[in-house]
């Protein structure tokens, strides 16, 4: 991967940053719910857009963070856990 220079880079490490902090907020509102929840329900509990949380589930799934149990459901996983401790 090529980092991008100049301001772009700080563009580009400020966008990845919100990423991340997204991933860990999502993370976080799912064990604190303690349940399985939808995107809606998780984006309520965070006062986010519900487009903010549904665009980060697919790569937090991938990462086996989150795991959906039923069709637009999800929950936090044991390594999920261990991120949000991390």
């Amino acid at each position: 991967m090529t980092l991008p220079l100049g301001d772009n880079l700080i563009n580009f490490l400020h966008v990845k940053t919100n990423m991340e902090d997204m991933n860990k907020a999502i993370l976080k509102a799912l064990a604190e719910i303690g349940r399985a929840a939808s995107s809606k329900e998780i984006a309520e509990k965070l006062g986010v857009p519900t487009s903010k949380v549904s665009c980060r589930l697919a790569p937090l799934k991938r990462k086996g963070l989150i795991e959906s149990p039923e069709k637009g459901k999800w929950v936090i996983t044991e390594e999920g856990k261990k991120e949000i401790e991390a």
